[in-house]
């Protein structure tokens, strides 16, 4: 039955969450919630998109029954009665629906995607719709109830092809790929929702090396020795994906950067830096300090085989500047800005550290990393948060000219 959502089709579905939402005989809420679940995975984005517009206007808020309880509170504002039926009144029958779909197999997996078809079909127009999600889906993954996996070779192949096809960052190239960045001087850890076992929420590749890095190839080059982890002083994170569309904007990455930085201060207790390896998306875009000269000699990439004196020093200080400097309250790119508030600090820049063609297309193959200091984590994110200025290694902070 996939395609839109008919008039017949929705006034079925309408009716059955009428009988379910009064009932409070699980085994016959989840019967009927299972077909309701069944039917919306098949319907087409249009029909999607239809059944969250009609689900918006006849399940929130009864106005008549609002205002009464609006007015009882009004004549004994301290009254607790008046004040949970006021409360009552106020909630959609929308979010009664979420709390028992929450409840079924795939329930809670269902409801990520649902608030992913939210944000990709209507966002915006149902706004009591996506506060009721967001708060809902805010609480079922707080970090207290997500599990810390480390995945290894010997993890269940269908939580491995999962890696492969949500990397966002650096794409895997198969199992050999994948093999080669769960090796000994590798870690790789994920947060997990036991209510789905076999879709990471996100996950953060780690390489364990002696000194810190300064290309992307140094990482990835599967023909690398493999170091001892014992002898590695550094963790280098360098690559973060968010797995769930339906998650974004729930910020389940800072939690996970933060727990492994410590399941790593227990298991290599010898460690010395934690630090990034990242991209820099939006620097070639930016409004950076460069003259069209040193953007057109950059564009050409003639520089890749031969003398980049005149370009590089010069791109170094502008990123620098660019990476530390607040637009609006926060630094442009939206990595910086996510390292920044998790409470690092831009540590370096790097040139020539991706020069892949895509490497190259957003950001002339330049990189950053970010620090991660654990006592001053804490402190770095507050100062950060309250628009202070942003923290910076004493190599950035000469490398940025002011």
């Amino acid at each position: 039955m996939a395609g839109d959502l008919t008039d017949d089709t929705w006034q079925d579905l309408y009716d059955s969450i009428e009988r379910v939402l009064p009932v409070r005989d699980t085994s016959t809420q989840r019967q009927e919630l299972a077909r309701l679940a069944q039917v919306y995975r098949h319907l087409d984005d249009g029909g999607r998109a239809g059944f969250l517009r009609r689900a918006a206007a006849h399940l929130g808020v009864d106005e008549d029954v609002a205002r009464r309880a609006a007015e009882a509170l009004l004549e004994d504002p301290s009254d607790p009665a008046a004040q949970v039926a006021l409360r009552r009144a106020l909630t959609p029958r929308f979010s009664d629906l979420l709390h028992l779909l929450t409840g079924l197999d795939g329930g809670v997996k269902l409801l990520v995607d649902l608030r992913a078809d939210l944000r990709h079909l209507a966002r915006g127009e149902l706004p009591l719709v996506e506060a009721e999600l967001d708060g809902h889906l805010a609480t079922v993954f707080d970090v207290g109830l997500l599990e810390l996996e480390r995945i290894t070779w010997g993890s269940p192949a269908r939580l491995l092809e999962k890696l492969i096809l949500y990397e966002a960052v650096h794409e895997m190239d198969g199992w050999e790929d994948l093999r080669d960045r769960l090796d000994a001087d590798r870690r790789c850890f994920a947060f997990l929702h036991p209510a789905m076992p076999d879709e990471p929420v996100v996950f953060v590749e780690i390489a364990l090396v002696a000194g810190p890095p300064t290309s992307l190839a140094e990482l990835l080059d599967r023909e690398a020795p493999t170091c001892d982890a014992e002898d590695a002083d550094t963790a280098v994170f360098y690559s973060i994906t968010s797995c769930q569309r339906g998650l974004a904007g729930i910020h389940l990455g800072t939690e996970l950067i933060k727990t492994v930085v410590r399941e790593l201060q227990r298991e290599l207790p010898h460690l010395e830096r934690f630090v990034t390896l990242s991209p820099i998306p939006t620097l070639r875009t930016a409004a950076l300090d460069l003259d069209e000269a040193t953007r057109a000699e950059l564009d050409d990439r003639s520089w890749l085989d031969g003398d980049d004196s005149g370009v590089r020093d010069e791109v170094l200080a502008a990123t620098a500047r660019y990476l530390s400097t607040r637009v609006d309250g926060r630094v442009p790119d939206p990595v910086a800005n996510f390292h920044l508030s998790n409470g690092a600090l831009v540590d370096a820049v790097h040139w020539r550290a991706n020069t892949e063609d895509y490497g190259l297309a957003r950001s002339w193959g330049v990189m950053a990393s970010y620090r991660y200091d654990p006592p001053a984590i804490a402190a770095n994110a507050a100062t950060y948060a309250a628009g202070g200025e942003v923290a910076v290694s004493e190599d950035v902070r000469a490398l940025r000219g002011i």
